[in-house]
């Protein structure tokens, strides 16, 4: 039988609808349809989701393309209302990598102390103000003190098909990279992971990363792994189990009670371990 992303995305999206992520705002992935593949084509699956990979509503405002072992490959997303996804010509051995890439104007108003990103929100029934990070236009006031920032995402994802290679893990000298200590498709739970990031070639202290581990179950916990980069811009991930995991970093560190800058970056990375 063959494998269908909008039918695994879809089911997994209905146990994880509820729970405590639904205070948090939808947050953008992309993902490969497998990590370790065969043949001379796959897919890759992308969307917003308050839980890790339970897409709910389609990916928009990306420039999605696939590096491949050869060169870049762009990459047109389709599909449903709730997932995109795409096609990926895969003949040539080696390590793919996906990237969306977008640049984004962001307002945010400051609410008793605490600055909150302005933005709609695609639920019928909100938390208490206090309890979310983020404030609906309608809900701002005069009295709200608003700035905007450029935010600098990028969504990324591997996979490898026969052989795993390193002509796409190149650093980066322009805007938030990150390095792996292994590779990203060969992660274990034995092995703790350390990764780097850098800003503009320079290692960052002070970044704040959050792992969170697809659910596998309803009666599965959530685990959830926050960390803030060290004075040589690393962080070590031990993870406890295996699974699929979301991990995003933000720079700078957006506290709440910190005037958000002019420039900020968000890079979000789905990895499998076993």
């Amino acid at each position: 039988m063959k494998f269908n992303p909008f039918y695994q995305v879809a089911a997994v999206s209905t146990l994880l609808f509820s729970a405590s992520m639904m205070v948090q705002a939808h947050s953008p992935f992309i993902a490969p349809q497998a990590y370790i593949i065969e043949g001379n084509g796959t897919a890759i699956i992308g969307g917003y989701a308050e839980a890790p990979f339970a897409s709910e509503f389609a990916l928009s405002g990306f420039t999605v393309a696939v590096n491949t072992p050869n060169g870049v490959q762009p990459l047109e997303l389709q599909g449903t209302k709730a997932l995109s996804a795409a096609d990926v010509e895969t003949k040539v051995a080696g390590t793919y990598k996906i990237t969306a890439n977008r640049e984004n104007k962001l307002e945010f108003a400051n609410v008793n102390g605490k600055w909150l990103r302005v933005m709609e929100s695609h639920s019928e029934t909100l938390p208490p103000l206090a309890e979310r990070s983020f404030i609906t236009p309608a809900e701002v006031t005069a009295k709200n003190k608003k700035v905007s920032s450029t935010r600098y995402e990028q969504l990324i994802g591997y996979f490898s098909k026969e052989k795993l290679t390193d002509t796409v893990l190149q650093h980066s000298q322009k805007g938030l990279d990150v390095q792996f200590s292994q590779h990203p498709n060969s992660l274990t739970t034995a092995q703790p992971l350390t990764l780097t990031f850098t800003v503009d070639g320079k290692v960052q202290k002070g970044l704040a990363l959050v792992a969170i581990k697809q659910w596998a179950s309803v009666a599965e916990k959530e685990i959830e792994i926050k960390q803030t980069t060290n004075e040589k811009g690393q962080v070590q991930l031990s993870f406890p189990q295996a699974g699929q995991y979301i991990v995003e970093v933000n720079s700078p560190e957006t506290a709440e009670k910190v005037q958000p800058a002019a420039q900020t970056y968000r890079l979000n990375i789905a990895l499998q371990v076993n």
